[in-house]
């Protein structure tokens, strides 16, 4: 994607689709905490704002997430690649970013925090996607799609993931497509699964 990025013409949704198929579980974790370390940051007012959010209290955030995850490569991938970010600022002990589509992102967001606690159905849903692993499963096949051959051992992975995995994942895909405002990027996830692995069939 170009660096330049207008999120006005292209929507700030389709962005945010597209970087979540692209970074996964990882990315989500970012962008939502970044989220939260703006509404957190808002509640203290301790401290002039040079944006909507600093370096620190998003890691803050994604410490109270779980961690794991280093925010840097997606921070660098939401501003240069898709435009959601701006970097508003930069010193040697401090950086901010502001949302270029602050009600976009918001939107986004209150429809992740609302996800699990509307619907009964809707929350056996989210554990059925989770339990799926489907974004360890994405990464994998996506790894297997750019190797130029594959061995034996591969082959035999490919169709052991065929036979075991692929009818629950499209089982789940065609209950959350019910729910396609809710589970946009889930449906996104779940289908990119199923393309590649129609791909990699053709190779064995």
């Amino acid at each position: 994607m170009s660096e330049n990025i207008n999120v006005t013409s292209i929507g700030v949704q389709e962005l945010i689709d597209d970087f979540l198929a692209r970074y996964g579980g990882k990315g989500r974790a970012v962008l939502f905490a970044a989220v939260e370390a703006m509404i957190e940051i808002q509640r203290r007012s301790e401290y002039a704002r040079l944006g909507d959010f600093d370096y620190k209290t998003l890691r803050e955030m994604l410490e109270r997430l779980g961690g794991g995850v280093n925010p840097t490569n997606y921070l660098r991938a939401l501003e240069r690649e898709y435009g959601i970010v701006n970097q508003t600022y930069r010193s040697t002990r401090q950086q901010w970013w502001s949302f270029a589509n602050k009600e976009a992102i918001l939107s986004w967001y209150e429809r992740q925090v609302g996800k699990p606690s509307d619907d009964p159905v809707v929350k056996v849903l989210v554990v059925k996607y989770r339990v799926l692993k489907p974004e360890e499963k994405l990464s994998r096949l996506e790894a297997l799609s750019r190797k130029p051959s594959l061995s034996l051992v591969e082959q035999k992975e490919i169709m052991d993931f065929v036979f075991n995995e692929l009818d629950k994942v499209l089982l789940v895909l065609n209950e959350i497509k019910k729910y396609g405002d809710v589970f946009r990027n889930e449906v996104n996830v779940l289908s990119r699964i199923i393309d590649l692995a129609y791909q990699l069939s053709s190779r064995i």
